[in-house]
């Protein structure tokens, strides 16, 4: 066989390799993400009235008794109730609204991780996931709704070394998490 169409044959094919490559390369990378655009926003914008709360839950892990302890307070056929404790009436109204209005503006700080492997380091850990057998790493999930809307569900960890009211936080539905 003559060695000039064996040649062509080889540099076509290193071409069509070439282009397959390059196109698969530009097709499946990710996308940019600008993670510097998002510190000093917000977490829940959208939540602006502290009224419109009709449920609040704590959930905190007690490490000693490996048990999850968890609060709530809801409003329920026109009156505040605790549902851990047979709907027994309380005065929520006041302090729900107070809780409510203190986690509203919640800001992105400086953006301290990205992953859930660092969660369990800043106690970041969902108190409520059933899935995680660890003692260690879980932090507190304060959940506030208007009905079944989750209007906030944010994730604190503990606090920032040095530093008297700096907290790692994070959404619950988010693994970055910031100060």
């Amino acid at each position: 066989m003559n060695p000039l169409p064996r040649t062509l044959a080889f540099v076509v094919a290193a071409v069509l390799s070439v282009g397959a490559a390059g196109l698969t390369f530009y097709s499946t990378r990710p996308a940019k993400v600008d993670w510097e655009a998002e510190i000093g926003a917000e977490f829940f914008p959208d939540f602006t009235d502290p009224n419109k709360a009709t449920y609040l839950q704590v959930a905190t892990f007690d490490k000693d008794a490996s048990k999850v302890n968890t609060f709530s307070v809801e409003f329920k056929d026109g009156k505040w109730r605790i549902p851990s404790h047979n709907n027994y009436p309380a005065d929520g109204k006041d302090r729900l609204k107070q809780t409510a209005a203190s986690v509203i503006g919640i800001k992105r700080g400086t953006l301290a991780g990205k992953t859930k492997d660092a969660h369990k380091q800043h106690n970041l850990l969902d108190p409520l996931d059933q899935s995680i057998n660890e003692t260690e790493g879980r932090g507190d999930r304060v959940t506030l709704k208007d009905g079944d809307k989750t209007l906030v569900d944010y994730i604190v960890g503990k606090k920032k070394d040095g530093s008297p009211n700096i907290f790692y936080i994070r959404r619950a539905d988010e693994d970055r998490f910031f100060l």
